[in-house]
């Protein structure tokens, strides 16, 4: 689930939506309890400030 997506393409074709990026990275890789991902979000007009940052455990 790590890596780089962007609805650019969704974006470019209907106006409704705006281009994000979003930016998963695997996070505390020697707990035991699931895999840990740190996600942010960023409208490309404003990077390096993600308006949305979250923390997922998947198990």
């Amino acid at each position: 689930m790590e890596g780089s997506f962007s609805s650019e393409k969704q974006a470019a074709v209907d106006t409704r939506f705006l281009h994000i990026t979003m930016d998963m990275m695997q996070i505390w890789n020697d707990r035991t309890d699931g895999a840990w991902l740190d996600v942010e979000q960023t409208i490309v007009w404003t990077p390096g400030k993600p308006y949305r940052q979250s923390i997922y455990n998947v198990e």
